[in-house]
């Protein structure tokens, strides 16, 4: 694409063709979604985020996909990239296993941690892990479900506060989130499962951008909450994480 400048002529690639932008500001299928465009917009078209030497496009109209690919080049090559370092303004959080082992009792589901959106918040979840401290090598791998919940039932649970892992201010999620549940939540659907070794396995998942799974404020919904649910074959302990994104 052949962009105009009021200095100089220049040739910028698309954003998905420039290996100096980073894969959050990336586009997929050669477009903005329309979170991300209303979130670049807010924070990029602004006056000092100008830049010495770049000029402005001349043959694009503010706003337009192709306008904020070039100001976000423009300011990653200058050095000068948006702060808070997410192309969509949302911070990350985790719920944890609070720093101890959850015991899983021998063929019985346990749903260990979930994330629930509220009204005017959801999360986006990003990434996970689980791990395992058994000893024996020969013993059946522990059932690993991803569900959905539409917390019809809260279920039995120890609450937890979502931490911080990144962003650009300090922030409180709205989600709230629950780990070692004694009593299912209901009712579950599940995503995704997986067959893992509880010899010292562990389970470590990395959401592609825009196929992340994404919860749903709607009460009742079937992604109100989002969670991981283990079935030993055998007594084990678990630890881990979840990591969303929320606004």
């Amino acid at each position: 694409m052949r962009i105009q400048t009021l200095e100089r002529n220049m040739v910028i690639p698309d954003a998905y063709e420039d290996p100096g932008v980073p894969r959050a500001f990336q586009v997929a299928d050669d477009r903005l979604d329309d979170l991300r465009r209303a979130k670049l917009s807010s924070k990029l078209v602004l006056p000092e985020f100008w830049l010495p030497g770049e000029g402005a496009p001349v043959d694009l109209a503010p706003g337009t996909r192709e306008w904020l690919k070039w100001l976000l080049g423009a300011a990653i090559r200058a050095g000068n990239p948006p702060s808070g370092g997410a192309a969509a303004g949302r911070s990350a959080f985790s719920v944890n296993t609070s720093g101890a082992a959850i015991a899983l009792a021998a063929a019985t589901a346990k749903t260990v941690m979930n994330v629930i959106a509220a009204t005017n918040v959801v999360p986006t979840l990003v990434e996970a892990y689980l791990g395992f401290d058994g000893v024996t090598a020969s013993a059946v791998p522990v059932l690993v479900d991803l569900c959905g919940s539409t917390q019809g039932a809260a279920g039995t649970t120890t609450s937890f506060t979502l931490v911080q892992t990144r962003g650009g201010q300090t922030q409180v999620s709205g989600c709230t989130s629950a780990v070692n549940y004694t009593a299912e939540p209901t009712t579950l659907v599940v995503l995704k499962q997986w067959l893992v070794d509880p010899n010292k396995g562990g389970l470590l998942l990395q959401f592609p951008l825009g196929r992340e799974h994404h919860g749903t404020g709607a009460a009742a919904s079937m992604f109100k909450g989002l969670c991981l649910r283990c079935t030993a074959p055998a007594i084990v302990n678990v630890r881990g994480y979840l990591e969303v994104e929320s606004d």
